[in-house]
């Protein structure tokens, strides 16, 4: 049987809540074609970030309204909760559902889309929920997928070059792990038009957004800067460590590592260098989430956001 992972709410929100700045959202929307008047179907849409996002090009008065579908009844009771805070309710709707099996009507909506959904599919199942997306949008209208690909991604510590080189070695442990573990390809996001191609879908194009972040950027709250930093690179390092700690003697430390850690292990990464990881995530993080430190932190993290879209004939 096939692992799936699980995301909850408040990490999956702080993530993904400032993952689009005002200059990139436009480049989306062109990549997309969105007009204020289309109906748009998220697909696997979690708290709604990537929805409210769509949601602003929209206008509810001329028909425009977004239809946000997951299988996660705590994700969508926050998205919608975080919708009705943002004052976009009137063009956003949350439905439950299984994305290999959507409750929706063929040739429903004029946009299809989905963001960080297919590196969570087996590639099988990848397949079934395209050809999902791909029956309920209308003739004429467009499918898009937008991912990302960690082999494109980019981490630099200018105080810790032992960090920066061990966060190089644990992404691409994660691209062979995630593999071998669970079934999942996170270098999808370049190869997503050849499935479009596949499955039928014309004038089929890829768009790549480039986030490059600076930690002490002013474009972005430091509010959630801290937010992020604490919540997915001190909290969950700082328990591993602890416990760890309480583990006499390396067979039973490695034990543990490999147990907890079978993505990075799977990958190549050894137990120790795990460790060791994450033993420099806290001490470096530590001592940049003050607000004082914070605004001269010169950590850079990159990316791509592949957006793929191609048109239903």
């Amino acid at each position: 049987m096939v692992r799936r992972l699980r995301f909850s709410a408040k990490g999956l929100e702080e993530v993904r809540r400032h993952s689009w700045r005002d200059e990139y959202k436009e480049l989306l929307y062109a990549a997309l074609r969105l007009k204020p008047d289309q109906l748009i179907v998220d697909v696997g849409c979690g708290t709604g970030a990537f929805s409210r996002i769509l949601a602003e090009k929209l206008d509810w008065k001329w028909g425009g309204r977004i239809i946000g579908i997951d299988r996660d009844s705590k994700l969508l009771a926050a998205a919608r909760r975080l919708a009705s805070a943002s004052g976009l309710s009137p063009r956003l709707e949350f439905m439950e559902g299984d994305a290999k099996n959507i409750q929706l009507p063929d040739e429903y909506a004029d946009r299809v889309v989905c963001q960080a959904l297919l590196w969570l599919m087996t590639e099988n199942d990848r397949a079934n929920v395209l050809k999902e997306m791909i029956r309920i949008c209308k003739r004429g209208g467009l499918v898009a997928a937008v991912e990302g690909s960690i082999d494109t991604s980019v981490g630099w510590f200018p105080d810790d070059p032992r960090l920066t080189e061990l966060y190089a070695k644990s992404t691409s442990a994660m691209l062979k792990g995630y593999k071998k573990v669970y079934g999942y390809d996170r270098s999808i996001g370049y190869k997503i038009p050849s499935l479009f191609k596949e499955l039928g879908l014309s004038q089929v194009r890829l768009d790549g957004i480039t986030d490059a972040r600076l930690r002490s950027d002013d474009r972005f709250p430091s509010d959630h800067s801290r937010g992020v930093l604490k919540l997915w690179y001190l909290q969950y390092p700082k328990q591993l460590l602890s416990k760890v700690d309480k583990i006499a003697g390396e067979r039973g430390k490695k034990a543990f590592i490999e147990k907890n850690e079978r993505v990075l292990t799977a990958g190549g990464m050894a137990w120790k260098e795990i460790i060791e990881l994450n033993r420099l995530k806290v001490a470096y993080y530590s001592r940049v989430t003050s607000q004082r430190a914070m605004g001269k932190d010169a950590t850079v993290e990159a990316g791509i956001h592949f957006v793929t879209t191609g048109i239903k004939a």
